[in-house]
């Protein structure tokens, strides 16, 4: 009786401190870090903080945070990696929509702000790589293809 017991306790810990405990301190990081954001770097929250409907974004990313440990727990781990994805994927919008269209913030002088549209390449640079890329996706491709049917024969 002891000893499941004791199994049982140390399931539980395993569980607490290899899965909920990193997860835990990866979310109050977030928040600490969201909460600093929101304080001392206006220009980083502004977009959000203008349309409401947006905050929907970050209670997103929290929430697929707390469900990888729930996962975890379960052992389901596609949808572990389905919610490790979305939480990578909504931290890049957030980034996205704060940051559009400076794509780089000048610190010494914001006419040296780099833009979307200061950065953006010649219409000759596009097409010269519209070129290089129809020819090499296919060639990719076909490679890929051919490797993995000799490794599948293998």
């Amino acid at each position: 009786m002891d000893v499941e017991i004791l199994d049982r306790l140390q399931f539980a810990f395993t569980i607490f401190f290899h899965n909920i405990y990193p997860t835990l301190f990866f979310v109050i990081c977030i928040l600490l870090l969201s909460f600093y954001t929101l304080l001392y770097v206006p220009h980083l929250s502004g977009r959000i903080r203008q349309n409401a409907w947006m905050f929907a974004i970050p209670v997103l990313m929290v929430l697929s945070i707390a469900n990888i440990t729930r996962q975890i727990a379960k052992r389901s781990f596609r949808f572990t990696f389905f919610s490790s994805a979305l939480t990578v994927s909504l931290l890049l919008i957030i980034i996205a929509i704060e940051l559009y269209s400076n794509l780089l913030l000048s610190t010494t002088n914001p006419a040296h702000t780099l833009t979307v549209h200061n950065a953006a390449s010649s219409s000759r640079s596009l097409q010269i790589q519209l070129l290089f890329v129809a020819v090499g996706v296919p060639l990719t491709a076909l490679y890929t293809l051919f490797v993995f049917g000799h490794l599948k024969e293998k």
